[in-house]
């Protein structure tokens, strides 16, 4: 959708009454360059994700805000974020530069967020008796159950006295 745009022949005078030819010009108006960023609103803590730019553009510049870094580099039209460990959220700010030199900006705020609940495992299918004051050695390897998390969460170590439980009442 190139434009142009004609103007109207004006003669130029001064202060003193001096006059010139008539001026007139001729401006090509080129649109704004498109700037989109495809990725996930929504994102775990503490894991890396990629976002995209338009394609064919002459220069990319990516810059981040907020609970996330940038990871390699910010100039080609894939860029890398890490996010950090809490939920903070950020903002991802993209500059595009097209073949005619014109440039468009463009943000997205991200969320973090951990929407899916961990997955347990090594938990006893049937209820386990145990006599007062038990060796832990005899059943630490069959009791203790482990899960992992689709956010990157590392099982954690349960302690005795701990009360655990998952969806389905293991605990």
């Amino acid at each position: 959708n190139l434009e142009t745009k004609s103007l109207l022949p004006q003669h130029v005078g001064n202060e003193l009454n001096c006059t010139s030819d008539a001026v007139s010009a001729t401006a090509t108006v080129f649109p704004s360059p498109p700037c989109t960023i495809d990725g996930s609103l929504e994102v775990c803590p503490d894991g890396e994700f990629t976002y995209m730019g338009p394609a064919d553009m002459s220069s990319y510049l990516w810059t981040v805000t907020g609970n996330a870094t940038i990871s390699g580099t910010t100039t080609e039209r894939m860029v890398t974020i890490e996010t950090g460990q809490n939920c903070e959220g950020f903002t991802l700010s993209l500059t595009t530069t097209d073949a005619n030199g014109c440039i468009s900006n463009c943000q997205l705020p991200v969320s973090l967020n951990d929407l899916i609940k961990p997955v347990m495992a090594n938990c006893p299918l049937l209820p386990v008796a145990l006599p007062c004051n038990p060796a832990p050695a005899l059943y630490a390897p069959s009791l203790v159950p482990a899960w992992s998390d689709n956010c990157g969460i590392a099982s954690s170590t349960i302690t005795a006295g701990t009360p655990v439980a998952d969806a389905q009442g293991c605990g």
